[in-house]
């Protein structure tokens, strides 16, 4: 709006023309929720495409994946025809979505851009799912308590790998460093991780610890691994595969993301109804976020430093703005 304000000096006449603009929003001084996003029913996975600006959320209690547009922050599109989805990766250089149905024992692959469904891969209770875009592979960890390989370009399975037991509370936590070409997967039953060779498919490195492990995320430049339990944050090196430290975080932490260009990694607390923010320069909690109830599964877009968080309990997405 602009307001003429007219004043009179002597004889002369003086035109001021002040404009005032509308009141620029702050940018946040420290990590915050900036939007809350309704979804389907009971959402679980959650994973980012930074390249296309999208987020995709699996909403298990009612068979649907929602679509995100990172611009907007609104649900763009609903997803049909995979039942029961709930872990989920994107491949961010073919976008292609892989969706495990633990009860019906399938993996579905999906093309990005409109949702179809592509193909189907039986894989018996699918429980977490990463990618590594170098390679083109997926690997898909099992409740049975093993890796299974899929070939990104025939939807074809390359190996099992066993990597413990597991009776539907093996493999809940899996990922990878596409800079090494190594595959984590963290075993709940064993309270061990499993390093994967990527280029044998086959085991090279047993780390126990015996927690029972929930989430897992990789940060490739530090060469850093973190592994959420019930109770804590475990931090695994990489390169010796020895432990370096155990965090404290909230109650019952379950999801794991990182950014690792800010060196950062994001954990829900499923029982806090929160999440923590940790620094992995010093392996400390620098802040903690509330979200909606029962936050599970997380997901980082690192070019946009923002994260998306699914509450399983609110039907909502929590996305939350990180500093740079």
């Amino acid at each position: 709006m602009a307001w003429h304000v007219f004043a009179t000096l002597g004889s002369t006449l003086l035109l001021v023309l002040v404009v005032l603009a509308a009141p620029a929003v702050a940018a946040p001084t420290s990590p915050s929720v900036i939007a809350t996003i309704r979804v389907g029913r009971s959402p679980d996975g959650v994973a980012v495409n930074p390249r296309t600006a999208h987020a995709f959320v699996t909403n298990l209690g009612d068979s649907t994946i929602s679509k995100i547009d990172e611009t907007s922050q609104q649900v763009v599109r609903t997803f049909r025809g995979v039942t029961d989805p709930a872990p989920i990766a994107v491949n961010h250089l073919t976008n292609r979505l892989y969706v495990g149905s633990p009860d019906y024992a399938t993996v579905s692959v999906l093309e990005g851009h409109s949702g179809q469904v592509l193909t189907t891969i039986p894989v018996a209770y699918p429980s977490a799912i990463a990618v590594n875009p170098k390679t083109n592979r997926v690997y898909v960890g099992t409740g049975d308590g093993n890796v299974v390989v899929i070939d990104g370009t025939t939807n074809q399975v390359l190996a099992t790998v066993p990597t413990g037991s597991g009776v539907y509370l093996g493999i809940f936590g899996i990922g990878v460093n596409p800079r090494t070409n190594r595959i984590y997967a963290a075993n709940h039953e064993t309270g061990n991780v499993y390093v994967l060779d990527g280029a044998t498919n086959q085991v090279i490195a047993t780390i126990a610890s015996g927690e029972r492990f929930e989430g897992l995320g990789v940060n490739p430049r530090t060469n850093r691994v973190y592994v959420a339990s019930l109770a804590d944050v475990t931090v695994i090196d990489g390169a010796s595969n020895q432990i370096l430290a155990t965090i404290r975080a909230g109650y019952t932490p379950t999801g794991v993301a990182g950014n690792e260009f800010t060196n950062r990694i994001y954990v829900t607390n499923y029982d806090s109804d929160s999440v923590s923010i940790i620094d992995g320069a010093t392996n400390r909690v620098t802040a903690t976020v509330k979200v909606g109830d029962g936050p599970q599964g997380i997901a980082a877009d690192q070019q946009r430093n923002l994260v998306y968080v699914a509450n399983t309990y609110s039907n909502t997405v929590s996305v939350i703005q990180d500093m740079p």
